[in-house]
């Protein structure tokens, strides 16, 4: 089965922004029997200075050749 893509609304996202994470967890019932899923969890993000978005930036551009 090809990969999902995983939507989020937008007014789920905070202003700090969402950090999302994806792992396989696996455990062992008691009669021996494995069970494996994949979780998502959702946190919040780090904030908007460290999101690496870069605007209202004015670059140097060389001059043509």
């Amino acid at each position: 089965m090809p990969p999902q893509p995983y939507f989020l609304h937008e007014e789920e996202v905070a202003r700090a922004g969402t950090r999302v994470m994806q792992s396989y967890q696996r455990t062992r019932w008691t009669d021996g029997q494995v069970y494996t899923w994949l979780r998502v969890t959702r946190q919040t993000g780090r904030g908007e200075g460290s999101s690496g978005l870069a605007f209202d930036q004015a670059l140097p551009v060389p001059p043509p050749a």
